[in-house]
């Protein structure tokens, strides 16, 4: 019998870096292995923290059209009452890691890492304190290239889709990381340079 798709989170820069460019994105089961496929959800949280925020409102000005809502609401993810009390119990411990650590998190961001320690499933954030307070207590995080390479893998988007995306951040001025690094990370998922496809 098929086992359940595997749930990864997107956290907001994830999100946001994903959505645009491939729609609808939540909810989409993929997966070309019969007992194995994969599903991206968000948390509710990721539109309260979009809406406090007036820099991503203008920047990222489609999240408020209606098919992304839309997919937002249909598609993010519930957590049964009493799972919840573990996430919030989760939240305090990885609030109280980041205070004695020297990386720093947004409370969407704990919530977010919560909920992947809690359901045991990747968190994908491009975000350096997400990244580092998932290593300091082993909760699963992934950079966004190592999504599009599972994507790729398994037939989700082809590699133009891969580079025409890598290329949209990069004409908004939104890489990851600085570009020297970028072309590097890519490199080691794709094999190839994605401003020159060589």
């Amino acid at each position: 019998m098929k086992r359940p798709p595997q749930l990864i989170l997107l956290d907001s820069n994830a999100y946001l870096r994903l959505a645009v460019s491939i729609h609808p994105l939540l909810g989409q089961k993929f997966g070309q292995d019969k007992e194995e496929s994969y599903v991206l959800r968000v948390i509710e949280k990721l539109d309260q923290e979009y809406a406090k925020n007036q820099r991503l409102r203008y920047k990222f000005h489609w999240v408020k059209d209606p098919p992304y809502i839309e997919n937002r609401n249909l598609e993010q993810l519930r957590i049964p009452p009493k799972q919840q009390k573990e996430v919030d119990l989760a939240v305090s411990f990885i609030l109280g890691e980041e205070r004695r650590s020297e990386f720093s998190l947004s409370l969407v961001d704990a919530q977010a890492l919560a909920v992947g320690f809690v359901k045991q499933c990747p968190v994908v954030s491009d975000d350096g304190g997400v990244q580092g307070i998932g290593a300091l207590l082993e909760i699963e995080v992934w950079g966004t290239l190592q999504l599009l390479k599972l994507m790729l893998n398994e037939q989700a988007v082809d590699l133009d889709k891969c580079l025409a995306i890598v290329n949209y951040w990069d004409s908004e001025n939104d890489l990851p990381c600085g570009r020297h690094e970028f072309i590097l990370e890519f490199k080691k998922f794709f094999n190839i340079d994605p401003f020159t496809n060589k």
